[in-house]
């Protein structure tokens, strides 16, 4: 079965159907607040940090939630930068 193409502001829950609207999650740091962004493999332990970080520069994740039974979709594209 293939997924139907995302839509950048909304999507159908493939759950209970209901409307799924676009938002997304945030990562805080001393730095300040910013968009999550996924990165190929598994993370690696810095001794400093927590982890360290990627050299590439990741995509941008977008979430969609339902709005009857909130249930969370989490996209990583490119389309999901601005």
């Amino acid at each position: 079965m293939t997924q139907p193409p995302i839509n950048k502001n909304k999507q159908e829950c493939p759950k209970c159907h209901g409307e799924m609207i676009r938002g997304f999650c945030s990562a805080h740091s001393l730095k300040g607040t910013y968009i999550e962004k996924w990165h190929k493999g598994e993370p690696e332990q810095s001794f400093w940090t927590g982890i360290k970080t990627p050299t590439s520069i990741g995509l941008p994740v977008s979430v969609f939630r339902c709005q009857n039974c909130g249930l969370l979709e989490f996209y990583a594209d490119m389309k999901f930068s601005t």
